[in-house]
């Protein structure tokens, strides 16, 4: 359920609107005793509803590029051999898609990459597959099957010299050390071991290394002016939704095992959309002072808004793996103005 300042066709302007995606809207109870109390209840607060039906689930999992976007030339710009944040990631020959989202350095030097747990589908899926199973899992940036991709494109034109320099780049950034577990809140995380290299980054906007300097809680009520950059849309804009939404877990694809409602934060998009699947992991940042708001989470196919974990919900569960509590230098809390 998200609370939304959607137009009204009725009134002609946009009124706050209380939306429902359902994947059982077909059901006569919708319709003949639901939405009319609800109707009813809502009239006295002048709020609009709006049922929508979505046999989608909530998922992060692998985006399909034939789908929406043609990916080709958006991927082929990860072979760099800086590393930006919202890179393609997954896991050593799985077909997963995530996008690296921010790094965590702490005080005795080491550092840590943070990404999406629940964009690792395939590994998810398999019979026996657990969080404990992802742990000391290899990461890789791109994903392998973005790689193939790579590959795959440079070959058709022919292009011999790219077609060798990608080939012979390592893509391993690290080994996962810890996973997110059920929370209150819709809670996505993958911390894994980051390699350190020095270089001189092409796109200093998006550094992996420099631009991980502050994080912030959400102020409720509060909608921020977001910016993302990930692995299918590339950089996009939106606003955080100042009214948290409730996501019902059964009828997700990866959180059905969380024991009651979760809340999250939605974000609805300046255009089309704000993230797709890929690009979960992704870091959302204020558009200002680029400070960490939260982490990409899942995208609802029917409002087209994207749900995200808040940073500190995130903070708040790496600091709890044991040999990192207290020992974070970046990134910083801080607080917007």
């Amino acid at each position: 359920m998200d609370i939304l300042d959607w137009f009204s066709p009725v009134q002609k302007e946009h009124r706050p609107t209380i939306v429902i995606t359902a994947r059982d809207a077909h059901v006569d109870l919708w319709w003949t005793k639901t939405i009319p109390m609800v109707e009813q209840f809502l009239q006295q607060f002048g709020l609009s509803f709006v049922l929508l039906s979505s046999l989608d689930q909530l998922s992060p999992g692998t985006f399909d590029s034939t789908e929406d976007f043609d990916l080709n030339d958006h991927i082929a710009d990860k072979m760099y051999p800086d590393t930006l944040v919202g890179d393609s990631c997954g896991l050593d020959g799985i077909k997963s898609n995530g996008s690296l989202g921010f790094r965590v350095l702490l005080n005795d030097g080491r550092q840590f990459g943070v990404t999406s747990y629940q964009s690792f589908g395939q590994a998810m899926n398999e019979p026996g597959s657990t969080q404990a199973t992802i742990v000391g899992s290899v990461v890789q940036s791109p994903s392998h099957e973005d790689y193939l991709q790579v590959l795959e494109f440079y070959k058709r034109r022919k292009v011999d010299i790219w077609t060798e320099y990608a080939s012979s780049q390592n893509r391993n950034m690290g080994r996962v050390s810890a996973v997110s577990s059920s929370e209150p809140w819709l809670t996505d995380w993958c911390l894994f071991e980051s390699r350190l290299e020095p270089y001189a980054s092409t796109t200093e906007e998006w550094d992996w290394q420099k631009c991980e300097t502050a994080w912030a809680r959400i102020t409720p009520g509060r909608a921020y002016q977001v910016i993302k950059r990930g692995r299918t849309t590339g950089v996009t804009n939106g606003i955080v939704n100042p009214l948290t939404s409730v996501i019902n877990p059964k009828y997700t694809e990866h959180f059905q095992d969380a024991a009651s409602l979760m809340s999250a934060y939605c974000i609805v998009p300046k255009r089309y959309v704000f993230a797709l699947p890929g690009d979960f992991g992704a870091s959302v940042r204020e558009s200002n002072s680029q400070t960490i708001l939260g982490l990409c989470v899942a995208f609802n196919r029917a409002t087209r808004v994207t749900y995200m974990s808040p940073m500190d919900i995130v903070m708040n569960g790496i600091n709890a793996v044991a040999d990192i509590a207290g020992n974070i230098k970046e990134p910083k809390e801080t607080s917007i103005d």
